[in-house]
């Protein structure tokens, strides 16, 4: 039927179309609000642009947090999506921690002005994109989160006391560019891998792979560093094209491999940038194969497990850190311990779970005493004559650095703790040994007591939920394999300062609270379940 034309005085009828598709009059208001729009974004763009040819290339960090903030806002404007983009975080985190694991900090690209663009950051760019994406329009995603969160409140508050201490400290900083640009650094290699890794882990599956990456990554760093230290150098030195080449200098360093004091011992450092680099993430990574020794795997897995726990192991003596060989052997010497707890409590009459558990006092003490009464292994755990030269730069190093926390308590910046104790090895290096004596002058006492809770909390709550009474099963064992990490970690941690391998802590922290998470699920279904049968009972 076609309309009937309207008279010049007769109304038009526009109720029954939706305003979303009707035409706005375009005023004379609106013209010049669209000119003024135009012409202050192309004023601002020339100004900008100014800008940056005349400081760049030594700010292009600070100018470039602008444009991230409005790629941030752009995505946070964007409408709900369905689900979230739980493959596409599970894959990128796992092509993060190989990359991380695998390929050398030091090989990468280097742009004036800019951090060195390596392959960690490369795979880490979308995955921060991701995040932000899944942030912003996911209810499903911040849900995750936050229901894990909750589960493991005091974790998640000393997590967030310290991230506003690092905040803070930026405007302490007496360098505040250079503490700025570390704490750009720090978010994107450890709030946003904690983030991705809370809600990947809330399923099995990636919490499964995740074991296997890590297995995976330290049997291949441990043969790298076997084979280096049969060819006595690092294996790609005179091998590296151009376009990976950082500062000349910086990769000598890097090249030059490194020797024990007064013994010229090689020490194996394989893909890390140090040899107890190398061995933190082996002794960080032997809890998760361990994980597989359980009677509930299959028997070639089990056999593959022991295998690469011999490998693991040569790969420790080669690297000559005696910190990575006590995190390992903390981790399985608890393993003992928690088989014999289970086999007790899972079979009352068992005479060999009985007999692990109450004998294990003494099997500890005869073991540290065997560490002592062998010369050979009494080195390599607790160190001779050749590691007191690395145990008195600590002990000075903390005798310089207890005065100046003391003289200021709230830290000196991110990142500028080196500087401010400004002790140096023989070569002129400026270093620092412990890490907890790092986050003191950073961050200050707030700042080391908010770091230590957060570790000291998450390794408290992962040994509480492994050595409770509870059904096994493969999620409750990686309660213990976080345990075993995590002391590990925090035995390293006080003589080692780098943090390569911090984004692995944080997946495993990660994790923990997914698995937390996943637990408060489970008794709130069977509290709900238990509810449904006594009312069922009653109406009986």
């Amino acid at each position: 039927m076609i309309p009937r034309r309207l008279s010049r005085g007769q109304p038009r009828a526009t109720g029954t179309i939706l305003p979303e598709y009707t035409q706005r009059p375009q005023g004379r208001r609106f013209r010049l609000s669209v000119v003024l729009a135009v012409v202050g974004l192309a004023l601002f763009g020339v100004l900008y642009g100014a800008f940056f040819a005349l400081v760049a290339p030594y700010l292009i960090v600070p100018i470039i947090v602008p444009l991230v903030i409005i790629l941030a806002l752009a995505i946070w404007v964007l409408p709900d999506a369905r689900s979230a983009p739980a493959r596409t975080l599970s894959t990128l985190l796992g092509a993060y921690l190989l990359a991380l694991a695998l390929w050398p900090v030091y090989l990468a690209i280097s742009l004036p002005g800019l951090p060195w663009i390596t392959v960690s950051r490369l795979i880490g760019a979308p995955l921060l994109l991701v995040l932000l994406y899944a942030v912003s329009t996911s209810p499903q995603f911040r849900e995750s989160v936050t229901r894990a969160t909750s589960a493991g409140r005091w974790i998640t508050v000393a997590f967030l006391v310290f991230l506003a201490i690092q905040v803070l400290s930026v405007a302490l900083s007496k360098h505040a560019s250079d503490s700025f640009t570390k704490l750009i650094n720090s978010q994107f290699a450890g709030t946003s891998i904690f983030l991705v890794s809370i809600f990947v882990f809330q399923q099995q599956t990636p919490r499964r792979r995740f074991a296997h990456l890590v297995w995976f990554a330290a049997v291949v760093m441990a043969l790298i560093g076997l084979e280096e230290w049969r060819e006595q150098h690092i294996l790609w030195a005179g091998h590296i094209p151009s376009f990976l080449h950082v500062d000349d200098q910086v990769l000598v360093n890097y090249l030059r491999g490194s020797h024990r004091p007064y013994t010229g011992t090689y020490r194996a450092q394989s893909t890390a940038s140090t040899s107890i680099g190398f061995a933190e993430f082996l002794a960080l990574a032997t809890p998760f194969v361990l994980y597989f020794l359980d009677p509930s795997e299959k028997m070639r897995l089990r056999l593959m497990a022991v295998g690469s726990l011999c490998l693991l192991f040569a790969g420790l003596i080669v690297a000559d850190a005696r910190s990575g060989l006590i995190g390992f052997c903390l981790s399985v010497l608890s393993f003992g311990l928690a088989a014999g707890l289970r086999a007790w409590r899972t079979h009352k009459g068992s005479f060999i779970g009985i007999a692990v558990s109450l004998s294990y006092p003494a099997v500890m003490v005869t073991a540290i005493a065997l560490s002592f009464m062998s010369h050979a292994i009494r080195v390599k755990i607790w160190g001779g004559g050749a590691q007191a030269g690395s145990t008195e730069a600590r002990v000075v190093q903390m005798r310089m650095g207890l005065p100046l926390v003391a003289g200021n308590p709230l830290g000196y910046g991110m990142g500028q703790g080196a500087g401010v104790l400004n002790y140096r090895l023989p070569g002129g290096q400026v270093t620092i040994d412990s890490y907890y004596l790092s986050l003191a002058l950073d961050y200050g006492v707030m700042g080391l007591t908010a770091f230590a809770a957060f570790i000291g909390l998450s390794a408290f709550s992962a040994g509480w939920m492994a050595f409770k009474p509870r059904p096994t099963s493969p999620e409750n064992r990686f309660y213990l394999a976080i345990f075993q990490s995590l002391l590990a970690f925090f035995v390293i941690k006080s003589v080692f300062s780098q943090q390569d391998n911090h984004p692995v802590v944080f997946m495993i922290i990660g994790l923990l609270l997914a698995l937390l998470s996943q637990e408060g699920q489970g008794l709130q279904t069977r509290t709900s379940l238990r509810g449904a049968s006594v009312r069922r009972k009653d109406l009986g």
